[in-house]
């Protein structure tokens, strides 16, 4: 993928930190070097996220001297006219310039004239990068140093447009499985992740008492509210929550009311547990210590934000939904969600839904894309979830783009529109509501990917002689015809016979297509045919075949059965016609487990009991 590519990086060797002696041993040695102690974490960018094979714009005080690329971890030189905290990593020239060239083009944190030692350039700057660096000072191209392929998916990600995308078709045809395989597509590994967006993943969840505390344990000392909410962990919430404005008054509310009860600097008379604040009489407010036991939580969960993002972790830049009846506005939207306090008394709050929540992740986070999976999403009301969001949705509307669209949520009254980062990709089975039900609106601002039976993906797999792809394809033929394209069954509900085929026993493999057969593909043809099971018949070619591979059999009554059951003058066939009888086949009868009675679904055999031997149903038939 894309992020998985080497990245660019600037690194500056500063006339005022490294006088010419050092600067040229550097050179000579084919060695970067920065200062471990380098401010603004540059110093653990330069050891842990530039790595090898990464390419790196080598400047000195705004002055381009060299590309090269990266070839080891930080090393140690026993010569080096560097103190022992100078970091050294080793690289190959990919195009030294004969004299030290001045940059005077656009300042970006990547360029020469930026005051800083260490930066990556960003996907989205590429391009500029390329043209502002690579091509006038070093005559090379962007697929010069990745591939013309890779480059044009780098740009492309950045570039494209945001996918609005429905997958639809009958059930069984892998919708769902597909929007499961799209995870990877939004997930990034920790090490290539920055800080803000990891951080934004944890907080989250929290609330504003949750949040002040945290900012609290991190400072480690007494501080006023103005100083708190410049803390990175609240300016964090307040852009998931789109607050920017009024954080003072949200955090003096929350600080009052979670403060502890014999406080004699604060008077707030609404208090809730847990009680762990306190102010100064100089309004600087802290910790109660002894306190700290009923937010044990809070207190791990800063050391983890200490120790910032690892290794081994993922970020997964996705969330999932499944839209039902009861589905609404306030869970994808936002909404005011009740709160009981320990008086037990009942609050109100504005939370925002999954889709927002989403939205103020991505916002932090613009060079990575962003999706909300939505699960079935014709069984909830389209128009209502979305509400004024549908317009919004729109890739031209998404801010960022000419013509973005901007609106105040209805709750919160907080401006608010969608990042052009975020993909919406959701499923819809067809035979639970047509796509006409769905109205032009929502329609209109999705593409609709058909995703069809494919029984080829079976391949040639048969089991005791039953071939699946032919037995699949002859089921959804006749569906077609007796009812629509949109109830035909798709290939997952053979699929585990096929895998069980290939890795275990056929007698397993028969086993599992019984199971199919029993316990989902006849209670659906049930549903799709209401029962009628002259066409239920049809489907399984019970008409063509011998009475005792018939799993749905039929029975004619003469008017000596009628006059039986009913008597004389039943009047149940004024025209002469035959009355005919239905019976599904006990799943304990032994028609289930003969291979010949799947085969001649789509392939005619010989017969083994002529069908007008039988004049009534089978022993063991369940009569309908």
């Amino acid at each position: 993928m894309a992020n998985q590519t080497k990245s660019i990086w600037k690194v500056s060797h500063g006339f005022a930190q490294i006088n010419e002696e050092q600067s040229k041993w550097l050179d000579d040695n084919h060695l970067l070097s920065v200062h471990s102690e380098t401010g603004k974490g540059q110093g653990d960018k330069f050891q842990t996220k530039i790595k090898t094979g990464d390419i790196v714009s080598l400047s000195r005080s705004g002055y381009l001297k060299a590309l090269v690329e990266v070839t080891s971890d930080v090393i140690t030189k026993e010569d080096s006219p560097l103190d022992a905290e100078w970091l050294l990593r080793e690289y190959k020239v990919l195009k030294w310039l004969p004299d030290l060239q001045k940059y005077d083009g656009k300042t970006k944190g990547w360029s020469p004239n930026y005051n800083s030692t260490v930066g990556i350039v960003l996907r989205r700057d590429f391009e500029l990068f390329e043209a502002e660096i690579l091509q006038p000072f070093f005559q090379i191209k962007l697929s010069d140093l990745f591939g013309a392929e890779v480059t044009e998916e780098l740009k492309k990600n950045y570039a494209r447009k945001a996918r609005n995308e429905i997958l639809y078709g009958p059930p069984g045809t892998g919708k769902t499985y597909h929007l499961l395989s799209r995870f990877a597509e939004y997930t990034t590994d920790a090490q290539v992740q920055s800080r803000s967006v990891w951080l934004a993943e944890k907080l989250e969840s929290l609330n504003w008492m949750q949040i002040l505390a945290l900012c609290l344990l991190d400072i480690g000392q007494q501080a006023k509210v103005g100083e708190i909410i410049q803390h990175e962990y609240c300016l964090t919430k307040a852009g998931l929550n789109g607050r920017v404005n009024n954080l003072a008054q949200t955090a003096w509310s929350y600080l009052q009311t979670y403060t502890i009860q014999n406080s004699e600097t604060v008077k707030f008379s609404s208090r809730r547990e847990p009680a762990i604040f306190n102010k100064t009489p100089e309004s600087y407010w802290y910790l109660v210590q002894e306190n700290l036991e009923l937010i044990e939580d809070l207190v791990e969960l800063h050391k983890e934000l200490q120790a910032g993002p690892q290794s081994a972790q993922t970020i997964k830049r996705y969330s999932c939904v499944t839209f039902h009846q009861s589905y609404g506005y306030e869970e994808f939207i936002e909404g005011l969600k009740a709160k009981t306090t320990d008086e037990d008394a009942i609050t109100y709050v504005v939370e925002p839904g999954a889709f927002v929540k989403l939205c103020r992740r991505a916002e932090q986070d613009p060079e990575n894309r962003y999706a909300i999976f939505i699960d079935e999403i014709n069984r909830g009301n389209v128009s209502k979830i979305f509400g004024e969001l549908i317009t919004l949705i729109e890739p031209d509307k998404r801010a960022g783009e000419p013509n973005q669209v901007e609106i105040q949520l209805a709750y919160s009254g907080t401006p608010f529109s969608v990042p052009k980062n975020v993909d919406i990709i959701g499923t819809m089975n067809t035979a639970d509501r047509s796509l006409t039900m769905l109205d032009t609106a929502l329609r209109r601002r999705f593409d609709f990917v058909e995703m069809m039976p494919d029984p080829d993906v079976l391949g040639e797999v048969s089991v005791k002689g039953v071939h699946l792809a032919n037995l699949l394809r002859t089921l959804n033929e006749r569906i077609d015809v007796l009812y629509d394209r949109e109830h035909t069954l798709g290939h997952a509900f053979l699929m585990p016979v096929k895998l069980i085929a290939e890795s275990d026993s056929e007698d397993a493999a028969f086993d599992s297509l019984v199971s199919v057969f029993q316990n989902k593909i006849i209670p659906l043809l049930q549903e799709y045919f209401f029962e009628d099971w002259q066409k239920i018949r049809l489907v399984l070619g019970d008409n063509q075949k011998p009475a005792d591979l018939q799993f749905v059999t039929e029975e004619k009554l003469t008017d000596s059965d009628l006059e039986t059951l009913f008597g004389k003058n039943h009047g149940l066939n004024p025209y002469g016609d035959e009355q005919r009888r239905y019976a599904l086949q006990l799943f304990t009868h032994q028609v289930w487990q003969d291979p010949q009675a799947y085969l001649s679904i789509y392939s005619k055999v010989g017969n083994k009991k002529p069908e007008s031997e039988i004049n009534q149903a089978p022993e063991g038939a369940d009569a309908s």
